[in-house]
Order: C-alpha cells, then sequence, then structure tokens
C-alpha cells in the first residue's frame, strides 16, 4: 500500500520519493589464507602450461611453501617471514637459485590474486662462485637474505 502511494505521489509531483535502504547487516569477508589461494591455482594459471611445469609448481607448493606460509594472509605477509623462510632453506642446504624459484612461485601467485606486484622481495642475491649461507645460517655477502 505504502509503495503505491510513493509511485502515485512520485507521477504526480514528477518527483521520486527518497526510500530508507533496508538495514542490512554488515558482513566482514574474512581474508583468504595463502593456502586457500593456491587451491587450483595451477590448473588456472596459465593453462597452457606443460604438465611438467604444473606438476612442478603443486609440488613446490605443497612440500615447501604452504606448510610454512598457507595459514598466513597476503596482506599479512611480511618481508621477515620471507627471509626467516629463504634462510631455513639454505641452511637446510639449497642452492640459491632453487630457493628463488621457489619465491617466485608465491610471488606469481601473489600477483595472480592481487592483479599487482608485491612490495615484498622475493629473490636472494649471490655472487660468483657462492651461494650458500654462512654454517651459523647468517648471511654472508655471498648469499644476502631478501632484506639485505
Amino acid at each position: 500500500m505504502e509503495a503505491e502511494r510513493r509511485a502515485i505521489s512520485a507521477v504526480v509531483t514528477g518527483k521520486p520519493h527518497a526510500v530508507a535502504a533496508p538495514e542490512m547487516e554488515v558482513v566482514h569477508e574474512q581474508k583468504k589464507t595463502i593456502k586457500e589461494h593456491a587451491t587450483g591455482w595451477v590448473d588456472i594459471y596459465k593453462p597452457e602450461s606443460s604438465a611438467s611445469e604444473k606438476r612442478t609448481k603443486r609440488r613446490t607448493l605443497a612440500n615447501r611453501l604452504l606448510p610454512y606460509f598457507g595459514a598466513m594472509t597476503i596482506e599479512g605477509l611480511r618481508q621477515s617471514d620471507l627471509d626467516t623462510w629463504a634462510a631455513s632453506e639454505i641452511k637446510r642446504g639449497m642452492k640459491v637459485k632453487t630457493v628463488n624459484n621457489r619465491l617466485t612461485v608465491l610471488s606469481t601467485l601473489i600477483k595472480y590474486v592481487t592483479g599487482e606486484k608485491s612490495k615484498l622481495r622475493f629473490k636472494l642475491r649471490r655472487t660468483e662462485g657462492q651461494d650458500r649461507l654462512g654454517a651459523d645460517g647468517g648471511c654472508r655477502a655471498s648469499a644476502r637474505c631478501l632484506h639485505g
């Protein structure tokens, strides 16, 4: 009945009456974790990629990246998280090139999800002939941590 009255009034006056918007419940969307973003990403990102490239990305995510970064959100990811993970990988005996390749997978996922390049650094630097951290796990000039 009220709607009909407003419609008639709008026609007669040439101006529609303002209608109060119904109150809506505000729903705060929970931020997705990196693991949730990664689910199915390999299949939809560059579908023309070879089967072996997709397999490598899946393994890298499942075995190396998601156990450490999976519960984090992209917005919550910090440079110190990347540095700590990279240092632990080097300490495990991984070459800088391998660590950088794995970080590239994470960086690509983040760029795909957000649509922009991250401000975080995803690459270790090294000098020729030396590509590991010192025996104590500290950064040397030969394999600088991501923050260096």
